[in-house]
């Protein structure tokens, strides 16, 4: 395709260049590019900024390494004049000196910058003066002025404002000048009243001014130009932004594709720095800048000087007086006879100029259709352009393929009727009707289209409107698509699993506890009443058993639909876990209208249903909680309550529903109030209990354990004040007083040469507070990091049941800070030995009462050495805790289990005793003569376990073999 110089066509082809992402892959071998960049900020914003176009260069092309040079003039020409692969970019002026050595190519593309109105790919001059100097208003006014500049090399700095000043009759030679290093030294002398004005290059003073780097009103712009359309003050004509151009050793091939990246990409990621360098497009036209050095004599455009009658007559005045007459008429012909030929130099310089422009253009748009045509046929991005009509004026190829053409010129002429189903079409049409009417780009639609299988897709849609170069006038659009679909479809798994149940498809706990913040805040701003219910299916337990889990599940989701119809479309019903569901019921006009909405669930319940083949009639039961705006609890607090109620009703003989009980939540706010009080007098301190390695006979490490000095009560546990607060937001803050604590004091103890593991208990509500890893990590950051000794959390195993895969998403988290968990009180929920694989704790503490009992219960003996045997083929490190005993200490031993702590080795202790106490501890005789047993014969465990194996095997053989016993 052709594209005539100045025709709208080249401007819409100027507007699909900005978007423009290209991919190839070729070669293996990595050839050195240089990214050469004249230093126009410091070298770390540079390198900033220039980052992302670097990484997508790298990124794109296999066969190439690009790295990033920032230098001075100097150093560019001699990066252009070298035998080198590099891109430069450079200011214009310095561009076309380079460029009259003929050591680089031609301009391919052009720099644009950041601006409050948008990209804009031009800028000028500015001519500041103090505003303190009434004398200087007018450009007249700085003949023979002393002027600071950044260097006789800036276009902006000094050629376009110097152009200005000779189009008011002021030579170079008029003005006193100061050429400080940079535009910024520049400024500084003029507002320290060293010189009378300074040249700026445009969007430097607003940049300034935006970092209070200068006081606007301080300066003044002389010769300010009315420009509607460009944002920042201006006393000069306004030329094209900075040419981006490569040395001739570039193959041209390379230039095209890193021209398809560099089109597409920005040079930073949103920038909305004003007069920051953010993009490029196309490659602008320069003759009107090379006029202005061509008219000031600036190289490379030097002129010989000239001289008039009056330098030749003040030249021979002391000739002889005789002469006069016969020289006066020499004079007079070699004056004429020089005008003469200067006019024919001028004319022929200006012809010859002339046409090598056009070939210069001719050649330019050449390769520019060479590179474009290269562009539509690689990119796999659906773009085109339209005329004002809606028709198609070019399209890539993947967007020909896309409508079914074989090539992209069977796309040219028609409309998105002739290409696209009706319902499509009419929807883009909307959208560029839309476009058309506002004037304003559309970015990132996301749009459905038909897919070359026929199925569905989505894409997001970029369009541009087009603009006539002489006029405002809307002559097309651009637009470039992308296939988003895997994207899409993604997005929206995420959603569901982030915020729905998997099986029921239910809200999940996630989105429950974010509708239930959003209504409270607007049930206290309405002053109204909502209520929590919180339903758990009776002995749901027992179908699973019987029926299997298949069945359960279905149970669970015939359920979910029947709750989903009763309630209105203002409440929300959700599932929290297992056969857990919650009802988040608002707008209700009087408490009897929300119970006997209650009433009608309980009743849809228990009432006859038949499940996978299987009549069941099931029942429930149901705590109910109302909130008002004079109530002070959170939402956690508000479904506990609703909780508790709910196990009441269990209590009470199942298939009912309790309301919260109002006394108790008066007192639990009497109990808040004097734990944050102790909270905020420092009663807390923190003991220390032993952990033992009995094996090898020393202190491993210690678990943290908060005890309460209670004013009036004395020393409290744990067990005496934290039940009723479970999951109270100050509960949670004391939990976070402990780890940082418990960390600080392993740090005390490993400066003092004491190593030890550290455990911390913490509740299930802490750990899936969203900002828990990063408070632990802050917590560790101000202890300097983790101990060689492990950090270790534990959580107890019916919380994290209850929320498995949170929880265990948490643990990968805080495995990445060094931080290992362990599950606190194993073995009292039921199906424990699954939780041992489910559960990603790298440690199991087996609860006491198996110890306590295994001596006295077969049944609890057999489930221990099962936990530990699970634990075992697991890779899980055990912990028994509640050690009172010998007896107890050896049967472990024996078990394979060394792990321990309890009152037979140390109650837990104040930090100060705790150091003390290790150095002076030994493990008691017997338990080293059993751990000195089990060294020597570690085998017996499991040999001992087969032989029970056996035992139990050849018992239950003999009882089905026995023949049976007639029931008629």
């Amino acid at each position: 395709m052709k594209i005539a110089r100045g025709s709208p066509l080249a401007l819409g082809l100027v507007m699909a260049l900005l978007t423009v992402i290209t991919r190839a892959s070729f070669a293996e071998n990595r050839f050195p590019v240089r990214i050469a960049t004249l230093e126009y900020d410091t070298p770390a914003a540079v390198a900033a900024q220039m980052q992302p176009l670097l990484d997508g260069l790298n990124d794109n092309f296999p066969e190439a390494s690009f790295t990033l040079d920032i230098l001075s003039m100097d150093e560019i020409e001699a990066v252009a004049k070298s035998n080198e692969r590099a891109i430069i970019f450079t200011n214009p002026y310095h561009y076309l000196r380079l460029k009259a050595s003929d050591s680089l190519t031609e301009a391919f593309a052009t720099l644009y910058r950041a601006s409050p109105v948008g990209n804009i790919g031009s800028s000028g001059g500015t001519i500041l003066v103090s505003s303190a100097r009434t004398d200087l208003g007018s450009l007249e006014d700085l003949r023979g002025a002393s002027i600071a500049i950044g260097g006789f090399g800036d276009a902006g700095g000094f050629v376009l404002p110097m152009a200005e000043l000779a189009r008011h009759g002021i030579r170079r030679s008029d003005i006193t000048w100061l050429e400080v290093g940079n535009q910024n030294r520049a400024l500084q002398a003029l507002l320290q009243g060293r010189v009378d004005a300074a040249f700026l290059r445009s969007s430097l003073m607003e940049s300034l001014v935006r970092r209070g780097e200068l006081d606007a009103a301080l300066v003044t712009v002389l010769n300010r130009q009315k420009l509607a359309d460009y944002p920042f003050a201006v006393s000069t004509r306004l030329h094209p932004e900075w040419p981006v151009v490569a040395t001739r050793a570039m193959d041209p091939e390379l230039i095209g594709r890193i021209l398809g990246v560099i089109l597409w990409r920005p040079l930073g990621r949103h920038v909305t720095t004003e007069g920051a360098l953010s993009g490029v497009t196309i490659p602008a036209n320069y003759a009107a800048l090379e006029s202005e050095l061509k008219m000031l004599g600036l190289p490379p455009y030097d002129r010989p000087p000239e001289f008039s009658l009056g330098d030749i007559w003040r030249s021979y005045t002391l000739g002889a007086s005789a002469a006069l007459a016969l020289l006066a008429i020499i004079l007079g012909l070699l004056v004429a006879l020089y005008e003469r030929n200067r006019r024919l130099r001028h004319l022929w310089k200006d012809l010859r100029g002339a046409v090598e422009a056009q070939k210069e253009d001719h050649r330019r748009l050449e390769d520019l259709n060479q590179y474009f045509e290269l562009f539509l046929n690689r990119t796999t991005d659906f773009m085109y352009f339209k005329d004002a009509s809606r028709r198609f004026v070019f399209a890539s190829h993947s967007f020909a393929q896309l409508v079914g053409m074989p090539d992209r010129h069977g796309v040219e002429g028609k409309t998105d009727e002739d290409v696209f189903p009706p319902e499509l079409a009419e929807e883009y049409l909307r959208q560029e009707e839309e476009l058309f009417r506002s004037r304003e780009p559309l970015v990132d639609q996301r749009q459905r289209f038909k897919k070359l299988d026929g199925t569905l897709g989505w894409m997001s849609t970029y369009k541009w409107p087009v603009f006539a170069p002489d006029s405002n006038e809307i002559i097309g659009l651009f637009g470039i698509s992308r296939d988003i679909t895997d994207l899409h479809d993604h997005e929206q798994q995420l959603e569901q699993a982030a915020h729905y149940d998997a099986l029921t498809g239910l809200p999940n706990r996630t989105l429950f506890f974010d509708r239930l913040d959003q209504a409270m805040a607007s049930a206290d701003r309405r002053l109204v009443e909502l209520a929590v219910v919180y339903m758990d299916l009776d002995k749901f337990k027992e179908i699973n058993d019987e029926h299997g889990h298949a069945t359960g599940d279905q149970l669970l989701k015939q359920l979910s639909r029947v709750f989903s119809s009763q309630i209105r479309r203002s409440d929300t019903v959700a599932r929290l876990g297992g056969d857990e569901f919650v009802f988040l019921i608002c707008d209700f006009n009087s408490r009897k209208e929300c119970i006997a909405l209650l009433d009608r669930l309980m009743s849809t319940i228990h009432e006859p249903r038949v499940v996978a083949g299987i009549s069941m009639q099931v029942s429930a039961s149901a705590g109910i909680a109302f909130y008002s705006s004079a109530m002070d609890v959170g939402p956690d607090s508000l479904l506990r309550q609703a909780d508790q109620a709910m196990y009441r009703a269990k209590a009470g003989g199942r298939n009912l529903y309790r309301i919260a009980n109002e006394e108790a939540d008066s007192a639990l706010r009497a109990s808040v109030e004097v734990f944050g009080q102790a909270i905020e007098n420092e009663e807390f301190d923190i003991y220390y209990q032993p952990l033992i390695d009995m094996r090898a006979a020393t202190v491993v490490g210690a678990e943290a354990l908060v005890r309460w000095r209670h004013p009036e009560k004395g020393l409290l546990l744990p067990d005496q004040f934290l039940p009723g607060l479970a999951g109270h937001r100050l509960a949670v803050k004391l939990d976070a007083w402990v780890r940082g604590e418990a960390l600080a004091q392993q740090k005390r103890w490993r400066d003092a040469g004491l190593d030890l593991e550290m455990h911390v208990n913490v509740t299930a509500v802490d750990i899936i507070h969203p900002e828990f890893v990063r408070r632990l990590r802050t917590d560790i950051n101000r202890s300097e990091g983790l101990p060689e000794s492990r950090f270790t959390l534990e959580i107890l195993e019916s919380a994290a049941v209850a929320d498995a895969d949170r929880i265990n998403a948490v643990i990968a988290e805080c495995r990445e800070l060094g931080v290992h968990f362990a599950l606190d009180d194993f073995g009292t929920g039921y199906s424990s030995l699954a939780h041992i694989k489910d559960l990603r704790a790298s440690t199991v503490k087996i609860d006491q009462r198996f110890v306590h009992s295994m001596h006295a219960s077969y049944d609890d003996f057999a489930l221990l050495t099962a936990i530990l045997a699970m634990a075992r083929a697991f890779d899980r490190e055990v912990i028994v805790e509640g050690v009172e005993t010998m007896e107890q200490g050896e049967m472990l031993l024996h078990l394979g289990c060394t792990l321990a702590q309890g009152l037979l080795f140390a109650p837990a202790m104040p930090p100060e005793e705790f150091a003390s106490w290790v150095e002076a501890w030994t493990l008691p005789g017997r338990l080293c003569e059993a751990a000195a047993a089990f060294s020597a014969s570690p085998s017996a465990v499991a040999l001992e376990g087969k032989a029970l194996w056996e035992a139990q095997t050849r018992a239950r053989d003999s009882q089905r073999d026995a023949p049976t016993t007639s029931q008629n």
